[in-house]
């Protein structure tokens, strides 16, 4: 009988293949005891079967395929759980093997796969194998949860930071257990950098470039790139904050790199939403994708046309145009009208410091948290009743849901807080591209409408502005 093995192991962190290269020996000689031929040989590493599974099996495809082209009399396997822990592929491989007469082996029986009995007992392995998989997943997460709720480091090793293991030379083959988090100076001092020139206005792209001009290593090698530096002086775990899904739950036990209060400037100016639209190196003019076209609400972006700048509706319908410099004249004439007005000077004099406000809504949740979790352990001791405490989530789930939204965002741009003088107007014309478009994009809203053919003057009420409410 022409035998084809199949291997698999699902965790193997130091690539070496042992699991796989057991599997395969321990096949072989069971091979060579029934007097069957080994005609080919599949394995793959680190790689799950199970159907949480996020990354394919490529060498089991390539089984599947040698299997259907009638090259094999019996699939061979260590045991059960290497072909599957999934009912929907268990199935399909079930009925490829019987329906090209290939009997299944594993755990040193036989089964053909054309009879009943043999069937049944493969689908019960399949069952347990599947319960398993789910078993181990609710370990997994049990884990998770529990390590997340003492503020624990997971992961991978985050830059800036190092780690201390601790080894029980009394448990033969116990893997090391982390100890402590610590800080990594040399690349504390990049990430400090970093959130200092992103809190102070410079661009992401500006500091990276900078980083790979200095040589400056990036967190995985290579080179540094605008989302790189992003990711850094943003990441809650910088101020010593533990994220859990995507949320922050509490504070870690390792020390902060970063102060809160450079974090919270740095989530301040890079929430803003009117960065979302263009990269920054690529803002280089103060209305592009913030004004709109007036007939299909297209962002306008800038394009040459007949040897001038305009801005223009990129819509197949092609609706409205106006030059860049006219555009812009225009409308820096607007801005500079209003931020002369006396009520937005005291407005702008007046408006508290969003930074600030971010830590206080971060203390908040940590305060409502501690609460929340406080009448948990109640009702686990029997001392709230499932009523008054479904009565109590009511009251703060949603109290703590606004406060996460606070301490994640911000409703003002850094540039607008950068107003905040005796001399606005003056403080507008010193601005950089970046921050004008920022400030224009707060204040305001602005279409542009078209003009019949043969106009060439501009026509102010060409362009309609609506102000927000802030």
């Amino acid at each position: 009988m022409r035998a084809v093995i199949y291997a698999r192991v699902s965790s193997d962190p130091t690539q070496q293949m042992r699991s796989v290269a057991g599997q395969i020996s321990e096949c072989e000689a069971f091979a060579i005891r029934q007097g069957w031929d080994v005609v080919s040989i599949f394995a793959d590493n680190d790689r799950s079967a199970s159907r949480y599974a996020t990354r394919g099996r490529p060498e089991y495809d390539k089984l599947c395929e040698f299997i259907d082209g009638g090259n094999a009399d019996v699939l061979l396997m260590w045991e059960f759980s290497r072909a599957t822990r999934d009912m929907t592929t268990f199935a399909s491989l079930l009925d490829l093997c019987a329906a090209r007469n290939v009997a299944w082996s594993y755990s040193g029986r036989l089964y053909d796969l054309t009879r009943t009995d043999d069937r049944f007992a493969t689908g019960l392995d399949a069952l347990v194998a599947a319960r398993e998989a789910s078993q181990i997943r609710d370990r997994v997460i049990r884990g998770q949860r529990q390590s997340a709720a003492q503020g624990r480091p997971t992961g991978k090793l985050p830059y800036g930071y190092a780690r201390e293991y601790a080894v029980n030379l009394a448990a033969r083959g116990s893997r090391p257990k982390l100890a402590a988090q610590t800080v990594r100076e040399d690349q504390a001092a990049v990430v400090r950098e970093a959130a200092r020139r992103v809190a102070d206005g410079e661009s992401c792209y500006s500091v990276a470039q900078d980083y790979n001009a200095r040589s400056i290593p990036a967190p995985r090698g290579g080179q540094w790139d605008l989302t790189q530096i992003r990711r850094v002086v943003t990441s809650p775990l910088y101020v010593a904050q533990r994220v859990y899904q995507g949320r922050i739950v509490g504070p870690g036990d390792w020390p902060p790199i970063l102060d809160e209060t450079t974090w919270a400037r740095c989530m301040a100016r890079l929430s803003d939403p009117g960065r979302n639209t263009t990269r920054d190196r690529e803002v280089k003019h103060m209305l592009s994708g913030v004004a709109r076209c007036g007939v299909c609400e297209t962002a306008l972006y800038v394009q040459k046309n007949r040897n001038n700048y305009t801005y223009q509706c990129v819509s197949k319908g092609f609706h409205v145009g106006l030059k860049v410099t006219t555009f812009e004249a225009f409308i820096d004439a607007v801005i500079v009208a209003r931020l002369g007005q006396p009520d937005v000077i005291e407005a702008l004099a007046n408006r508290p410091d969003d930074a600030a406000d971010v830590i206080r809504a971060r203390d908040e949740v940590r305060d409502l948290r501690g609460r929340l979790d406080a009448f948990y352990a109640a009702a686990a001791r029997g001392e709230i009743s499932p009523t008054g405490l479904a009565s109590i989530e009511t009251r703060l789930l949603p109290e703590i849901e606004v406060a996460e939204a606070r301490s994640v965002s911000a409703s003002v741009p850094l540039a607008v807080r950068e107003l905040s003088g005796p001399d606005p107007v003056a403080l507008w014309a010193a601005m950089p591209v970046l921050k004008r478009r920022a400030i224009v994009d707060f204040f305001m809203k602005i279409w542009l409408m078209p003009v019949g053919r043969g106009h060439r003057i501009f026509d102010p009420d060409r362009v309609r502005i609506e102000w927000r409410a802030e």
